[in-house]
């Protein structure tokens, strides 16, 4: 038979302090004890999704812990030795949950400032002239030469040089309009940090250095 879970006060205050170390306020959650025998600790701060921890106690005085996010899953189930073990437990889950809240998507950051970069290539609908596609051509070659001489394997260096003799091609199709080769080149950057692990530092580096490379030819591309 399941018991209502009666929180002495002073653990009720260790969710509190332990709340108050990390990056998140009190305010944030709301502490709940439910009639059907559970008590809840909710996030309020996140509207999209539902993340919490909930606790039932068991007749053997065991505590049933489900929470979101998990260390892993979405949706983790735990069953903790004592009340003081559960506790234990939201400190990790206060962990979990910066990971999914306050820990910005490094992804999406730089998704957002790679989109946001002055290629110097105008969103127009018409295709690139031969004039173009030569001073292009002549980018990636300076592009791949500074891959080249990064830390990347060759692995990566050949998969990079691939998809970037790959975009001159594209270039060269009259069905590809400068706006869509630019959207094409932007995902072939993000595509292959993702595909080919390529770590942040270095990433940033070749991006920087293919900025600076369509910066340094104008008038590339009008």
């Amino acid at each position: 038979m399941k018991n209502h879970i009666p929180l002495r006060r002073s653990q009720r205050n260790e969710i509190f302090a332990i709340i108050k170390e990390t990056k998140f306020s009190p305010t944030d959650f709301e502490f709940i004890e439910n009639s059907n025998q559970s008590a809840v600790i909710e996030y309020k701060k996140e509207k999209s999704r539902y993340f919490y921890f909930k606790l039932i106690n068991q007749a053997d005085g065991k505590v049933d812990c489900t929470c979101s996010p998990g260390q892993k899953e979405w949706k983790d189930n735990y069953s903790a030795k004592d009340i003081n073990h559960a506790i234990k437990i939201i400190k990790l889950w206060i962990d979990w949950l910066a990971s999914e809240t306050i820990v910005p998507d490094e992804w999406e950051n730089l998704k957002e400032q790679v989109g946001k970069v002055n290629m110097n290539i105008p969103d127009s609908d018409e295709p690139f002239t031969p004039d173009e596609i030569l001073k292009l051509s002549e980018a990636v070659k300076e592009i791949k030469k500074m891959i080249n001489e990064t830390s990347l394997s060759e692995f990566q260096k050949t998969e990079l040089s691939k998809d970037l003799d790959e975009s001159v091609e594209k270039a060269n199709s009259e069905k590809f309009t400068k706006k869509d080769w630019k959207m094409l080149f932007i995902g072939l950057f993000l595509s292959n940090a993702t595909r080919l692990a390529i770590d942040e530092s270095t990433f940033h580096a070749i991006w920087s250095f293919t900025v600076e490379i369509f910066s340094s030819l104008p008038p590339l591309l009008n």
